[in-house]
């Protein structure tokens, strides 16, 4: 009869320990699934703020381009009406600007001439584009 007492209160005292274990992991589980929850609702606004910071760059980027165009189409319409230049000269001009004529700009003593309002270095005589 002892034995069964006490096989009876061992028991006892395992299945309490269990219950108490199980409420112990179901609060565990609980708080990391509230942290879990957390963790995805940050990441994803994080990733929702990126995207929107890579859209406005874009759009701001290509606004500085419609306007850059725009700008320089109107430059030269100006200069092509008041009749300075040929198209064929305007063209010149301005791609030897664009890819040689920055250059010289910055270098001391540069010779700087302005068309239609535009300042920038002068053109190269004809056929010396990179020499």
């Amino acid at each position: 009869m002892r034995d069964a007492l006490m096989l009876s209160a061992t028991t006892k005292r395992d299945v309490l320990r269990a219950e108490k274990y199980r409420e112990a992991m179901r609060v565990v589980f609980s708080t990391m699934e509230i942290a879990a929850t957390f963790h995805r609702n940050a990441t994803v606004t994080k990733s929702h703020g990126v995207a929107k910071a890579v859209g406005e760059l874009a759009r701001g980027r290509a606004a500085i381009t419609a306007r850059t165009v725009a700008a320089e189409v109107l430059v030269l319409r100006n200069v092509s009406a008041r009749g300075r230049l040929s198209p064929d000269e305007v063209c010149e001009y301005f791609g030897y600007d664009r890819f040689i004529g920055a250059r010289n700009v910055t270098r001391k003593g540069a010779i700087v001439r302005g068309i239609g309002g535009l300042i920038a270095s002068p053109p190269p005589a004809a056929g010396q584009w990179f020499g």
